[in-house]
């Protein structure tokens, strides 16, 4: 691994449908084309396609972004049991590309956890409202990058608490 300082984070806030991700180098986040994106997946797809082109989309992001380290947020308690049975395949997906790719086994963490340790609220919309502020993102809606602002979370925890990389 890369020391601390040049180290390379990728943290995955996976989704079957618009799975946000985000890079963090040194521990500094940049506002740029290749530190952040969404992986759509369409729904129209069977299973098993989606799955193959999510898949194909991690892949990508892995080699474009270089990680020393892959973060992704692990399954919560949800009410549907199809949604758990669901993001469980996608999440086996990212989790199986990245220890494939990077060598490494990923780091799964509860969004919970994450919200607490970085003391930016209980919900989704406060720790997008965090992330903002932050980074002064004046120009993101909540509909469009809440889940690039709920992966950015997760890098800054492992930056920050795992000692990662």
């Amino acid at each position: 691994m890369s020391s601390q300082q040049n180290s390379v984070i990728l943290a995955l806030d996976v989704s079957s449908s618009s799975t946000g991700y985000a890079v963090l180098k040194g521990g500094r986040w940049r506002k740029s084309a290749s530190s952040y994106g969404t992986i759509k997946v369409p729904a129209s797809l069977e299973l098993a396609e989606r799955l193959e082109k999510f898949r194909d989309e991690v892949e990508e992001v892995i080699l474009r972004t270089k990680p020393d380290l892959v973060v992704i947020e692990d399954i919560f308690f949800l009410r549907s049991i199809s949604t758990v049975k669901l993001l469980a395949r996608f999440s086996g997906v990212a989790l199986e590309v990245s220890r494939r790719m990077t060598k490494q086994e990923p780091c799964l963490v509860l969004s919970s956890t994450v919200r607490s340790k970085l003391e930016c609220g209980k919900s989704k919309e406060e720790a997008f409202k965090y992330i903002c502020d932050k980074y002064k993102l004046t120009d993101w809606k909540f509909k469009e990058h809440n889940d690039i602002a709920d992966a950015l979370c997760l890098a800054l925890y492992a930056h920050k608490f795992m000692g990662a990389v």
